[in-house]
């Protein structure tokens, strides 16, 4: 196989590592020293894992403004044979222009090798004039279309099918709203690793935001998922590489190995499929790599399927961990520390459901002891901020003028009212395993269509948990700040708290009505030429 290319950047953070154990051990011996009785004791064990989880969040935040940000390949010849590739692109009732979009983006890849595009949809309306149009599209275009009959298939049944089909030793996965650069450097990035690595069994690529533009609230959300993303990529140089279900290359064989896409737990979909089966392939001996090249993708454009997608991910990702069981994964000789660290680390009670309930804890029950949890807490939100710098970069026109302050606004807004989802699903998940319910249906797929803009009432009903919740802890807040509040350290607690509550209520205030409306057109969705972030490296 021959592959043009040099070699890539690579770095771990095993020093930084060291550094977040240094920051979580000082934090604990700060804490300790301020435990006055039992009580205190308690509030500083169960923060234990926080503090650690926090101090490596921390760390991987930071690592961000000095790592190495892209992988730089060198130029080659064209290679003489290269592998078949095959392009798997699953569907379901998606809107023809975005469908047409990641299409046309696929056929754009300058790949000079063989290559075989699948188009798989499961939806149950076929003869539909939209799915006719979409089957004669893609049959123009020498596209092989499949459609799976299963009502309950879904994504993994539709991934199935393809594979069934697929020839190609190397398999892409895209979503519907997927974007590809037409230079094919990344894949000759990749397949250089997958040739001097037999157990690489997948390349992840760095995804980024493409629709930042369609309304403030995906301008401000594309930053801030935009950072995620980056962190993702951070985290997974020397530990467990995640798999996001799409925009990465599989190799084929290791496809085989992991078998079928469906999978349960306790006899209930699982929501996070992808993670599933990354676990699988590293348990099998494969592993997986992340490469800082970037690929597009788009983000919700409406705050309901925005809160959609992050319950579908934090609860998917409980329920892959629960699969595979911590304690196995603990034990399992297949992934390294860093691995176990990084996998564990994505069930985030730590980054969630202890980090929110400390602030409610704070409002209601100043505590010295939380202080130095909550501040550390806050540095991972102001480092967001600061690294948010570093990848302003994919916002094209703005990116040298500067960031409106609306822009940074939402994305601390975003990261706030993310942490407060995760700690509602994954309370949600405990309660599911416990009554032995499967997850809640009102977890749809990410609309993608234009939308007319919501009415006051529409919005105040789809946010009206939030609105209760918040608005409830919130007033509790103030009447505590305003009536019982002696000595600094309580005032700061209660103030920091009723600001947390305050700034997650502007989330649905300010943002709850948008849509993607009409003029946000599909093909004005394209990834930014900077988006690798090499300029400001």
């Amino acid at each position: 196989m021959a592959i043009p290319g040099g070699d890539a950047s690579r770095f771990y953070p095993s020093a930084g590592f060291f550094l977040a154990l240094a920051v979580f051990a000082g934090v604990v011996a700060i804490q300790l020293s301020l435990v006055r009785d039992l009580a205190d004791a308690v509030v500083c064990a169960v923060l234990v894992l926080p503090v650690f989880d926090t101090s490596l969040f921390l760390f991987l935040r930071l690592r961000v403004l000095t790592a190495p940000l892209a992988d730089r390949s060198a130029g080659a010849p064209t290679p003489v044979t290269l592998p078949k590739i095959t392009f798997v692109l699953p569907s379901y009732r998606e809107p023809f222009d975005v469908k047409t979009m990641t299409l046309d983006s696929v056929l754009a890849v300058r790949y000079p090798g063989p290559v075989e595009i699948i188009s798989v949809d499961n939806s149950p309306d076929p003869d539909t004039a939209d799915q006719r149009r979409w089957r004669d599209h893609v049959a123009a275009r020498g596209v092989v279309f499949l459609h799976n009959g299963d009502p309950a298939a879904s994504k993994p049944g539709n991934l199935d099918l393809a594979l069934s089909r697929a020839t190609g030793e190397f398999v892409v996965f895209v979503d519907v709203d997927s974007t590809l650069p037409a230079d094919p450097g990344w894949l000759f990035t990749a397949l250089r690793d997958f040739a001097a690595e037999p157990g690489l069994g997948y390349v992840q690529f760095h995804v980024v935001p493409t629709n930042g533009h369609f309304n403030q609230l995906t301008e401000g959300t594309a930053r801030y998922l935009h950072l995620h993303n980056a962190v993702e990529v951070v985290a997974g140089q020397g530990g467990f590489a995640m798999f996001k279900g799409h925009n990465a290359i599989w190799r084929r064989t290791a496809l085989d190995a992991i078998g079928s896409w469906r999978e349960q737990l306790d006899g209930r979909i699982i929501l996070a499929e992808d993670f599933v089966k990354a676990l699988h392939a590293y348990r099998l001996g494969y592993h997986g790599r992340i490469s800082w090249l970037a690929t597009g993708e788009w983000i919700p454009s409406s705050l309901a399927a925005f809160t959609s997608m992050w319950q579908r991910w934090i609860y998917g990702t409980i329920q892959a961990v629960a699969k595979q069981r911590p304690s196995a994964l603990l034990r399992s000789p297949e992934f390294g520390p860093f691995d176990k660290i990084e996998i564990l680390r994505r069930v985030k009670f730590g980054t969630f459901v202890v980090p929110y309930l400390a602030f409610v804890a704070a409002a209601l029950f100043p505590s010295a002891v939380l202080i130095p949890y909550l501040l550390l807490f806050a540095g991972t939100l102001l480092a967001g901020l600061v690294a948010g710098a570093r990848v302003d970069a994919s916002f094209g026109r703005r990116s040298r003028g500067g960031t409106p302050l609306r822009t940074h606004a939402v994305a601390a807004m975003a990261e706030l009212y993310v942490n407060m989802i995760g700690c509602f699903t994954q309370l949600r998940y405990i309660g599911h395993r416990l009554r032995r319910r499967a997850p809640g249906a009102s977890w749809t797929l990410t609309h993608k269509g234009t939308q007319r803009r919501l009415g006051f009432t529409d919005a105040l009903r789809r946010n009206g948990a939030v609105y209760a919740s918040q608005g409830a802890l919130a007033a509790i807040a103030a009447v505590l700040l305003i009536t019982d509040s002696t000595g600094p350290v309580v005032v700061f607690l209660r103030a920091a708290a009723l600001l947390h509550f305050v700034a997650i209520l502007l989330m649905p205030a300010c943002l709850g009505r948008t849509t993607r409306a009409e003029d946000n057109h599909a093909g004005d969705a394209t990834i930014d030429p900077r988006l690798e972030l090499t300029d400001v490296a």
